[in-house]
């Protein structure tokens, strides 16, 4: 007797149990930081990483969050200190408390405005096929 691979159990659910829904994760899917908020207090020092620099301290904070949680860690509140730990260190600063403010800001949601361009098109266009949800973990 053969028995179906996962793979192929799969397959045959999403054919025969179409889509009906999508929800969305907010937080760096739908709205990003808007960084003239969230780093103003890096460009008032005069300092204004690059986005390949910013991109970078990201895949860190991830990489490191995702090594933490691997090891059964709690990572809620460490994401925005990794991250702003690298940046800082990539940009060659050495200050906690503005480190500390910066991830204070990362961490406030109405700091979190920006839309990626197309996004609502996008949105539109699967509103007309599907119904859509949002979630969020932040307040």
């Amino acid at each position: 007797m053969l028995h179906p691979s996962a793979l192929d159990i799969l397959q045959y659910s999403l054919t025969s149990m179409p889509i009906e829904a999508i929800l969305f994760d907010v937080g760096n899917t739908l709205l990003f930081p808007d960084h003239e908020k969230t780093l103003r207090p890096l460009w008032e020092r005069g300092i204004r990483p690059t986005e390949s620099q910013l991109n970078a301290a990201e895949r860190v904070a991830r990489q490191e969050t995702d090594l933490l949680l691997s090891r059964n860690k709690k990572v809620d509140q460490q994401y925005w200190e990794i991250y702003y730990a690298h940046l800082l260190h990539t940009v060659g600063v050495s200050n906690v408390s503005l480190r500390l403010e910066l991830v204070s800001l990362a961490r406030t949601s109405s700091n979190w405005s920006r839309m990626q361009s197309g996004t609502l098109d996008v949105l539109k266009d699967l509103k007309g096929k599907y119904r859509l949800g949002a979630i969020s973990n932040s307040d």
